[in-house]
């Protein structure tokens, strides 16, 4: 939990199916519980796909697109059956490491960073109006706090969504780095890559990124989920 937010409606697995290191991260948007539904949902039908299709080894983007589709459908369905839960939707991010390759998905503004050779590296393109003004540079810092949190493909809200692929080759002693906006907002990449250039444990470096995130502030919540290779 940040300092700021009732409700954390961040979800969050790590695990091994199949042989597959899974890490994935949605953070749920909409009122009242809606979020937290619909976060919990994509992690659960990608989980549950992954059980159910991955034992087969089939081509892992493949299988992500059609675990985001049926997440996606599940959503977006449910969406409509309550009005409290209209225009729910989330984010989502994830990594399956196979072998030595880290296959990347995500949709929304939750990052993926790859830390090699002493430097870390955002590796996706955040699906929001901010980026989305930068890239047209049409951006303007002053409009930035009426615009911040405007997500532009998530999980659930549309009956389509497309989500984004990347696939990174690793070498021993590279670090992946899956977070919500909680950490990537409030913390700077020179500063994550800083703690993680630490001579300390894995799980020390999550914790102090965890801490300078609540100590910039905590807008958010916080969810981040780090792997060595």
């Amino acid at each position: 939990m940040g300092k700021k937010r009732e409700k954390n409606q961040d979800q969050f697995f790590t695990g091994t199916i199949h042989e597959h290191h899974l890490l994935l991260i949605a953070d749920g948007m909409g009122g009242h519980k809606s979020g937290e539904i619909a976060s919990a949902m994509a992690i659960e039908i990608v989980v549950n796909c992954a059980q159910e299709k991955l034992n087969s080894h089939p081509p892992i983007f493949t299988f992500m697109k059609e675990a985001l589709f049926r997440a996606n459908e599940a959503i977006y369905k449910k969406s409509l059956t309550d009005d409290s839960m209209q225009g729910m939707g989330t984010t989502f991010v994830s990594a399956i490491v196979y072998g030595s390759q880290a296959y990347i998905s995500h949709i929304g503004d939750s990052r993926a960073y790859v830390y090699q050779n002493g430097s870390l590296k955002q590796l996706t393109n955040d699906h929001s109006l901010i980026n989305e003004l930068k890239e047209k540079n049409e951006y303007n810092q002053d409009e930035e706090k009426n615009i911040r949190h405007i997500i532009t493909r998530s999980l659930g809200t549309d009956e389509y969504v497309e989500a984004d692929y990347e696939l990174i080759e690793l070498k021993e002693g590279d670090l992946l780095l899956l977070c919500t906006d909680g950490l990537s907002d409030d913390v700077s990449l020179e500063k994550m890559e800083n703690i993680l250039q630490q001579d300390v444990q894995l799980e020390d470096k999550a914790q102090i990124l965890m801490n300078e995130a609540l100590s910039a502030g905590g807008k958010d919540n916080i969810t981040l989920c780090l792997m060595s290779c």
